[in-house]
């Protein structure tokens, strides 16, 4: 990019002086590819709309070296993409580039390059019929930085086919004609209608095509749903009945260790051993009062079952505490 000179305070600033060679490389950039405009006053820095192969739009920035055009001009994109022709800084790398200084090769030749490259066609200005006034617009259209695009797919990048006729043209007066061929604002306005009506038969289109994709891949998988069905009927019908049964006496198994292993089975096997120690320290007891027994052996046999039962009651509520907490 190259910067005016700097002028002191007060004086008029100098105007830009460039070689007939690249004010008309220049020019003829801008009126051969679509929607191309200056950024700077100096007309070294150029930026062009693009539509990518995928449909995403991004801009093509071109930058004139001082030398130009013997310097070699440098093209980039503003956001960087994988591309084998893009670097990761989003610099772009042509074999026209690669060549240049050439007397073959001019600018144009250069973006037209990038545009096939990137979008799969060049991007040429659509031609302005040679009618009065129709010079002047064609001129206002490439210089304008402020025209918009009309719609998504431009008049150079079409992704999908026009329709042959437009019935809003038909139906048109040759006033209208007229005025939209002489008129930038009347041209742009129906160049919208016109593009809006193509967008919804692409949007259509591409409708289409994914739906007969998305049929055609339910038809691919559908035999192999139909190999996984007679697998599993194989496997219910051979593997899966011994598998079950071994499942199931496995899991018993665990179900009954666990019954044993659980808090409530401890304290109700405690419960029942209290009670056992209760009753034949009751037995002996009523054998005592009986007459069927002596003192000292009464006492000795009823003091040691009686300390059984306690100490199994104490495990007892013991238990019971702690499977309560």
């Amino acid at each position: 990019m190259s910067y005016p000179s700097v002028q002191p305070p007060g004086a008029s600033p100098t105007p830009f002086r460039h070689s007939p060679e690249r004010l008309q490389q220049v020019q003829d950039l801008l009126a051969q590819v679509s929607y191309c405009r200056a950024l700077n006053r100096d007309q070294s820095l150029f930026e062009a709309p693009l539509r990518m192969r995928d449909g995403r739009t991004t801009n093509l920035r071109i930058s004139l070296p001082p030398n130009f055009p013997q310097g070699r001009p440098g093209l980039s994109i503003i956001h960087p993409i994988q591309h084998p022709c893009v670097d990761t800084t989003g610099r772009l790398s042509l074999s026209s580039l690669d060549r240049w200084p050439s007397s073959h090769i001019r600018l144009v030749d250069v973006v037209q390059d990038a545009f096939t490259a990137l979008s799969g066609q060049p991007s040429y200005a659509s031609p302005v019929p040679s009618r009065p006034g129709s010079a002047g617009f064609a001129q206002d259209r490439a210089h304008s930085p402020d025209r918009p695009i009309p719609g998504p797919g431009r008049l150079g990048q079409q992704s999908a086919p026009m329709p042959r006729s437009f019935p809003e043209l038909q139906e048109m007066s040759l006033q209208e004609l007229s005025d939209a061929l002489t008129s930038p604002e009347a041209y742009t306005a129906l160049a919208g209608r016109l593009v809006k009506h193509a967008s919804a038969l692409q949007v259509s289109e591409s409708m289409r095509t994914q739906a007969r994709e998305m049929a055609e891949n339910n038809l691919a998988q559908e035999q192999v749903m139909g190999e996984l069905r007679n697998q599993i009927a194989i496997i219910r019908s051979s593997e899966y009945a011994a598998a079950k049964h071994s499942f199931d006496e496995v899991f018993q198994r665990q179900q009954t260790v666990l019954d044993k292993l659980a808090p409530s089975s401890l304290v109700a096997a405690l419960k029942r051993a209290v009670d056992e120690s209760d009753a034949a320290s009751e037995k002996v007891y009523d054998a005592f009062q009986a007459g069927e027994r002596p003192v000292e052996p009464f006492i000795d046999e009823y003091t040691k079952l009686r300390t059984i039962y306690h100490s199994r009651e104490l495990k007892r509520l013991a238990a019971q505490q702690m499977l309560v907490s």
